[in-house]
């Protein structure tokens, strides 16, 4: 294997927004049905009054289940994408349910490690989320199993984690803008709080998983970039 180069956090951003471009309107669609629309109907529910505070943290946690999904949909097919390869977006939607269990395993057990890292003077918590942020990219692209993705997330990322971080941070900071716009609205009130809770609180969460999915993608891709410009293996293979 050759050595691999050093990674670009700007050819990262260039491939993100390519793929987007791409896949705006079936990512924007599947996102919105998957995570928008539930996330609205739940935020409704719990405005109104209408569930207990303990049926409503349980399904604050269910609602990730099919966001989740559709980011493992839209990371494969930017995936498919960044191949050369003009995959039907159904075709990735039918690829991440299948792959669905290891997806939302891999998921469970990083959140939960970066989440015990955060509690334990924040830096930990942060390395981990660097280290492990391309596991489900890998995953999807190549049907491994849940510690094999994790550990080639840990490898992949070896020696460039700075770069990663950066790379994660500017997605962060992307993500965060409409929030914070939304926030200082609010807080001087031009907004109605149910507008705020129901509407555009999900609509702006909706942007931030597109970033985490696009994001994720192009950054999985560019790790495993070999010098001269050469994928170390073929990735996002088609699921026939």
């Amino acid at each position: 294997m050759s050595a691999r180069r050093d990674i670009s956090v700007g050819r990262v951003i260039d491939r993100a927004l390519a793929s987007f471009r791409a896949l705006a309107a079936p990512a924007i669609l599947i996102m919105l049905l998957l995570s928008a629309l539930p996330e609205m109907g739940a935020a409704w529910a719990i405005n109104q009054g209408r569930i207990t505070t303990i049926w409503a943290t349980i399904l604050q946690l269910l609602l990730w289940v099919p966001l989740l999904l559709a980011q493992a949909t839209i990371i494969h097919a930017a995936q498919q994408r960044q191949a050369g390869r003009d995959t039907p977006f159904l075709q990735s939607l039918r690829a991440a349910g299948e792959r669905f269990a290891y997806v939302l395993v891999i998921s469970i057990l990083t959140g939960i490690g970066v989440i015990i890292g955060l509690i334990f003077l924040v830096v930990p918590g942060v390395y981990l989320a660097v280290l492990w942020c391309v596991a489900i990219p890998a995953q999807m692209s190549r049907r491994e199993g849940v510690l094999d993705a994790i550990n080639e997330s840990g490898d992949l990322t070896e020696g460039r984690r700075w770069k990663v971080l950066a790379a994660c941070v500017i997605g962060v900071v992307v993500s965060a803008v409409p929030s914070v716009v939304i926030y200082i609205l609010n807080v001087q009130d031009q907004l109605n709080s149910t507008f705020v809770d129901v509407i555009l609180s999900p609509l702006v969460n909706t942007v931030s998983h597109l970033v985490t999915a696009f994001g994720a993608a192009a950054l999985y891709h560019e790790l495993r970039w070999r010098d001269g410009g050469q994928s170390e293996d073929s990735t996002a293979a088609v699921f026939d």
